[in-house]
């Protein structure tokens, strides 16, 4: 059986006061996508679609008609898993080249429009190897590795959602 969202006139009237509702939302939270990355968030001048100098409910729900028809690539009134999927794929790659562009931009010391292993790495293995050995003896023990790991939690990563540390 396939999955299918079905967005019939009723529903689209509560998908526009939502996107309504998320303009406030989406100016303060601007940059904070799902999994903290980059969300890219219409401007005044497109959503004020007649140029007048306001934003109306009409231009809003044209907008979130766009966007599903975006989405709708077959035309068919309805959302698949398929169609949902391929717009969520698109956006998630559209932000890693995003990423990407910035990081190579920002590291890219010879201008070449690439990343040598230099430029990637930057010293970073050594700076982390000196502060994992604690007692400079040139050699991580294992003891140091767990205390490395208990700071890193303890920091926040290497957690999963939901998971709290102990102190």
């Amino acid at each position: 059986m396939k999955s299918t969202i079905v967005i019939g006139s009723l529903s689209l009237v509560a998908v526009s006061a939502v996107a309504l509702m998320a303009v406030p939302v989406l100016a303060q939270n601007y940059g904070q996508g799902q999994n903290g990355g980059h969300r890219e968030r219409p401007s005044f001048e497109t959503l004020d679609t007649d140029s007048d100098g306001s934003i109306t409910i009409a231009e809003v729900q044209a907008r979130a008609a766009d966007k599903f028809a975006e989405q709708d690539t077959n035309g068919d009134g309805i959302l698949t898993v398929e169609e949902l999927t391929a717009a969520m794929i698109e956006r998630t790659r559209q932000n890693a080249e995003e990423k990407i562009e910035r990081m190579i931009s920002w590291r890219d010391t010879d201008g070449d429009g690439a990343l040598s292993q230099e430029e990637l790495g930057g010293g970073m293995g050594e700076r982390m190897f000196e502060r994992l050995d604690a007692n400079d003896d040139g050699a991580i023990s294992e003891e140091e590795f767990e205390v490395a790991m208990e700071r890193r939690q303890g920091k926040g990563m290497g957690r999963h959602r939901g998971q709290h540390s102990d102190g």
